[in-house]
């Protein structure tokens, strides 16, 4: 298991071990007491995972419902936002009850985006399960849907409580999805790691998943060691967007076929 601290407005840890799925709740107990629960998921996402997580936070106590919609970047918007807060609201959720984010960056976005502005704030735990959300979207509290004029237009800084990252979860990805994490991935190794281009080259995580665990703690480390620094994104913070000016273009002219990490890569 690694555990990497991020020291933000909201201090959070980020943990990353084999198996913490089945486990989720002796991570989030001492974090969070038995409460109102929403699992926000995607149809990708949802027939893999939902059951097992909703099973072990209801064994313990917790009561749990669900939010599933449409996998992709175009499920992203207003519209898709405002569906899951008026559910959020129908199942009379407060501030004391905790939202968890199920799946990849979009759910991680649009979920997070949902704990930031309902009832101006209730906690939420990111679970991410591409590993473009391991390395880079789960961390570091940026929220967000598109709008027509362009992506990520619409959103708030809202820090985690909590994210969980089991590598397990990874073995159900295409190559593409792997493909499209290795963007944010190479991205870090430009910045301020450049040993991990180094060990990419000599042992490609395409070929040899054994390894990511180690490549996610080591991007995850670099993007805390920015955050720590300018949370908001008022200095320093802006070099996590290297290659993303240019992606997000490239990813609304193709009305997001090509995905993120292909885009910024």
């Amino acid at each position: 298991m690694t555990r990497i601290h991020i020291n933000a407005s909201t201090p959070y840890d980020v943990v990353i071990e084999e198996g913490a799925l089945q486990r989720i709740t002796d991570y989030i107990k001492p974090l969070k007491p038995n409460c109102h629960v929403i699992i926000v998921s995607d149809s990708n996402v949802a027939p893999h995972y939902l059951d097992s997580v909703k099973a072990n936070m209801e064994h313990a106590g917790y009561t749990v419902c669900d939010y599933v919609f449409p996998a992709g970047e175009s499920s992203k918007n207003a519209h898709q936002l405002i569906d899951l807060v008026e559910y959020m609201a129908a199942q009379s959720l407060t501030r004391k009850d905790l939202l968890i984010a199920l799946g990849g960056g979009v759910v991680g976005d649009m979920a997070g985006f949902a704990a930031a502005t309902y009832l101006r704030g209730i906690d939420y735990v990111q679970v991410p399960t591409s590993l473009l959300a391991a390395v880079d979207s789960s961390v570091g509290g940026k929220t967000a849907v598109n709008l027509e004029a362009g992506k990520n237009l619409w959103g708030a800084f809202k820090q985690p409580i909590l994210v969980l990252c089991d590598p397990t979860t990874l073995n159900t990805l295409p190559d593409m999805e792997w493909k499209n994490g290795c963007g944010e991935i190479i991205k870090y190794g430009f910045l301020d790691v450049p040993g991990l281009l180094t060990q990419l080259e000599h042992k490609p995580i395409i070929k040899h998943r054994d390894s990511v665990s180690a490549v996610i703690a080591r991007c995850v480390q670099a993007k805390a060691d920015i955050v720590e620094q300018d949370e908001r994104e008022s200095g320093v913070r802006a070099l996590l967007n290297l290659g993303h000016t240019f992606g997000h273009g490239i990813e609304k002219a193709s009305h997001f076929e090509v995905h993120h990490g292909y885009a910024v890569a």
